[in-house]
């Protein structure tokens, strides 16, 4: 665009140019797409229907479809897209802006608002199992996009579930800058309809009472013949097969009772109803859980040298929810399996549950033999916790108890630090941003710790201890808290194992002058998670940094005996300690396993280079 300014004088005019300008494109309101659907006022369940797609005025088009349940749609009073009104709506501003503040450490990026937020995204995990079939399954289907010729109509044929209820028929359609939109409400219905009632969830051998109701809306409907058929999960007890008479159109209900067999999993009841030529029918897909905890029964036995031990295994538990599993060790038995499986679904998430769930899982390598499958899911689990404790840290290094918390624990914090100080040297890709900070805020920590201040000593003592690991041992706060006359026990072999890493041997030597290996629990149980197998780990712990092996092979022994020791419960933390040192300590031994299993008179090697092999025995113990 050029505007030209006159002046007095012959050629005397000049140009003045404008920058900036953007060309409008003005658009025609006759432009919109008028889209029809041409579809029946009524559909019967299980059927195939035809949909006619046209456009009023002989147009082209491309379009899409989708029929969507009413119910689902009114959940968040869901619209058919007006695309013209979307793209062609007056915007206030054409700058776009961002910020960073999300990205900054410990700042609140609006988490409140995503928690709300409803839908989802490309990190949503969608199941695709088919085997997990949806209770009601509700009707969701989309198709296209399809392009329409100008002046020509298009036929789309779908076929309809078991269904009863309202669906809509929405098309939204685009052509060159022109769009539209239409729907349609459409009944699924017929004569004869079914509803059974069910809870959403039953336990092992319960009884329920299921009241079905059944719709008549034709006159000439008078008697009808309910049955039901069932899976392995559930057996009827009352009104397999009965039948119920109208007199006129209208409703009645029958009643069938169903009891839950032993089958824990996905249940599956068919329920019919005919008529004459009228059929409906309906599937229901039923949990059944049981209402107890999983338990287990181990049986330990020492086998010597060229001995052999024979065995009966009996069915323990519910059947299709048991297992055996055979772990032969050339150390005492541990019970692996059972161990890793509570921590890894143990439910919470805290600090503490999260890097107790992964801390014994750095050393299975070195302990048992994995196999393919096991050792991917092993180092996905690490690397998943790695990744999780990002969300812990805080603006100043330290983690909170929880995610994105602001409460801190300095016990679990060291024990979240001493797990990424490990994976690290087990060659696992660390945050090392998250390292960094976090050994800064610890240094910083133990130089301005002093006695009485509310901490305990031992917890002290740990963190001089992992900062010796890390290599940035700070020896004028370990030097402070050997002469501070305040030691116990505990707190004395962390410190002497700090000194014993830092190249102070000397020093490590004079702190446990006097000092026997013993296992107790010490005050501040409750800040420190103490236990006696957290307290059994933790001196393995030690004794292995100060290479006390023969002092660390009766620790192995008693650990082992409190594991397996009948009756017993053990959190996380002392678990994952337990694990986590006996893995470490054994990982170094030269030790390997070569049995010979026989099982109903068939026989197969057992072989292992590690201290422990486990093998899962099909068809033992699982009927």
């Amino acid at each position: 665009l050029t505007l030209i300014q006159p002046h007095q004088g012959k050629n005397n005019d000049r140009p003045i140019r404008l920058y900036g300008i953007t060309p409008i494109k003005v658009i025609n309101p006759q432009s919109h797409l008028q889209p029809v659907l041409n579809v029946d006022e009524e559909w019967k369940p299980e059927s195939s229907q035809v949909i006619k797609v046209s456009e009023a005025s002989g147009r082209a088009m491309t379009y899409t479809l989708a029929i969507v349940d009413e119910g689902l749609l009114g959940l968040t009073r869901f619209k058919t897209p007006e695309l013209h009104k979307k793209f062609y709506k007056r915007e206030k501003l054409g700058i776009k802006t961002w910020d960073l503040f999300d990205d900054v450490v410990g700042a609140y990026g609006g988490e409140l608002e995503r928690l709300l937020a409803l839908g989802g995204g490309d990190d949503v995990q969608i199941d695709d199992d088919a085997s997990r079939q949806r209770r009601f399954p509700p009707v969701v289907q989309f198709m296209g996009p399809f392009q329409l010729e100008a002046g020509s109509t298009k036929q789309h044929e779908i076929t309809l579930p078991a269904y009863l209820g309202a669906v809509r028929v929405m098309l939204v359609a685009g052509e060159q800058g022109a769009y539209g939109q239409t729907d349609a409400s459409v009944f699924v219905r017929q004569p004869l309809m079914l509803q059974a009632s069910m809870p959403r969830v039953v336990g092992v051998g319960e009884e329920v009472t299921v009241p079905v109701t059944l719709f008549a809306t034709d006159e000439s409907i008078k008697d009808v013949q309910l049955s039901v058929e069932t899976d392995g999960a559930f057996e009827v007890i009352d009104g397999a097969s009965s039948t119920i008479h109208f007199n006129q159109a209208g409703e009645k209900i029958g009643l069938v009772r169903l009891k839950a067999t032993s089958v824990i999993g996905k249940g599956h009841v068919h329920f019919k109803a005919v008529s004459g030529q009228h059929v409906s029918e309906s599937d229901v897909y039923l949990q059944v859980r049981s209402p107890n905890s999983e338990t287990s029964r181990v049986i330990t036995q020492l086998i010597e040298a060229g001995q052999s031990w024979n065995a009966e295994v009996k069915p323990h538990g519910i059947t299709g929810t048991n297992r055996s599993v055979l772990e032969v060790s050339t150390v005492p038995a541990l019970n692996l399996s059972k161990h890793l499986d509570y921590l890894v679904r143990y439910p919470h998430g805290c600090l503490e549950q999260t890097t107790s769930s992964a801390f014994p899982q750095l050393y299975l390598p070195q302990l048992i033999k994995l196999q393919g499958e096991q050792a991917k899911k092993t180092e996905g689990n690490v690397r998943a916790a790695l990744n999780r404790l990002r969300q812990f840290q805080k603006a100043n290094g330290d983690f909170s108890y929880w995610p994105n918390g602001g409460e801190s624990n300095e016990w679990a914090s060291l024990y979240a630090g001493h797990f990424i100080l490990e994976a690290q040297k087990q060659g696992y890709t660390v945050p090392l941003s998250v390292l960094s900070q976090w050994t800064k805020y610890q240094s910083k920590a133990a130089q301005r710790w002093i006695t009485g201040n509310g901490e305990f000593v031992h917890t002290q003592a740990y963190r001089l201890y992992i900062l010796s690991q890390a290599g940035k041992a700070e020896m004028g706060a370990m030097n402070r808290l050997r002469e501070s006359g305040k030691l116990n026990k505990k707190s004395r072999w962390f410190l002497a194992s700090a000194y014993q890493l830092s190249g102070q041997a000397d020093a490590a030597k004079s702190l446990l002058e006097g000092l026997l290996p013993d296992a107790q629990t010490y005050e501040g149980s409750d800040q420190t998670f103490s236990s006696t197998l957290a307290d059994l780990g933790q001196q393995l712990e030690t004794l292995v940094a100060l290479k006390k092996n023969q002092d660390a092979d009766l620790f192995v022994q008693k650990i082992a005996d409190e594991l397996n020791r009948e009756g017993s419960f053990h959190n996380t933390h002392g678990i994952a300690w337990a694990l986590s040192s006996v893995s470490r300590y054994l990982g170094g031994t030269q030790a390997s396993v070569n049995a010979e299993i026989s099982i109903g008179g068939q026989s197969e090697a057992l072989t292992n280079d590690s201290p422990v092999a486990e093998q899962v025995l099909d068809g033992v113990g699982d009927s």
